[in-house]
């Protein structure tokens, strides 16, 4: 960032904390912070002396490591996918899936890491017998080579199948989602429903899934990146630098039977949730 200052009737200010030097009275200058910094400015005239701060806060945001998807509309008790690339030890995994519920809406998810998963949020459509789910696992393993990540149905084989995989770095290594949202409905416009997170920096995955086995014409909703999108199943993500209320939301080419997911999860290292510290100006830096 750029800081600028400025005085009235000083005759010299002098730089202190993250920077250090005689400045003039008034100026500007380009600054690197490698983390968070206060830069502090102090300035003397005939009048006395005066300090002024500001701390940039540097947010360390997630990232999109890699993905791939699967689909098989017949029957199976299992469906599985392999990253492309070696997980990187200490990254998030998260799969969405999608299975017809006409024979039970068990379902878990494994890898050959040996990664545990958890289940971020399910949702049965009913009304068509199709499930839409979400699994992650939190601090994953490194592996040699790539990793395969399956979904299993409690014993049933049903069809209607898909699982999308997503590894991602800079995710909080220990329990990091945080809010989760579903809805079935049937509209052209897709949402999840909105979720505020709790602070800023996370992650917004979501999914869309159409109940009749179709993938149509369909726009990612504003600031989302596309991941993956097979039949019967597409996921999206963004990572917003505020903790303003989201919905995951997509718009179909036509009205459509859906179900549709969001999922949050936490950064590694989370900015102050609380604001600025008394008497200083901060500003929230990506790195």
């Amino acid at each position: 960032p750029t800081l600028t200052w400025s005085s009235t009737n000083a005759t010299s200010c002098a730089a202190s904390g993250a920077w250090t030097g005689t400045k003039a009275t008034s100026g500007t200058q380009v600054v690197t912070p490698v983390g968070t910094s206060t830069y502090k400015l102090t300035c003397t005239g005939s009048g006395g002396t005066a300090t002024q701060s500001t701390t940039v806060r540097v947010v360390a945001l997630i990232k999109h490591v890699q993905s791939a998807a699967v689909t098989n509309s017949k029957s199976g008790s299992s469906l599985s996918k392999a990253f492309a690339s070696a997980n990187t030890a200490r990254n998030l995994i998260v799969a969405a899936v999608t299975f017809n519920t006409s024979q039970g809406t068990t379902w878990s998810c494994s890898d050959t890491l040996g990664n545990t998963y958890v289940q971020a949020s399910f949702v049965n459509d009913t009304r068509y017998s199709q499930g839409f789910g979400i699994c992650y696992a939190a601090n994953s393993k490194a592996g040699s080579k790539a990793n395969t990540v399956k979904v299993t149905y409690g014993g049933k084989a049903p069809t209607k199948r898909a699982l999308a995989i997503h590894e991602y770095a800079g995710a909080a290594a220990s329990s990091p989602l945080d809010r989760t949202s579903t809805n079935v409905a049937t509209s052209a416009a897709a949402t999840s429903n909105a979720v505020t997170p709790t602070g800023i920096g996370e992650l917004i995955f979501g999914t869309v899934g159409v109940d009749n086995g179709t993938t149509p014409t369909m726009t990612s909703g504003a600031g989302f990146t596309r991941r993956q999108s097979v039949t019967g199943l597409t996921t999206q993500d963004l990572v917003q630098t505020t903790a303003a209320s989201i919905a995951s939301t997509f718009t179909f080419s036509a009205s459509q039977p859906y179900g549709a997911q969001v999922a949050t999860f936490k950064p590694a290292a989370a900015p102050p949730s609380t604001g600025c510290p008394s008497g200083l100006t901060c500003i929230d830096l990506p790195p």
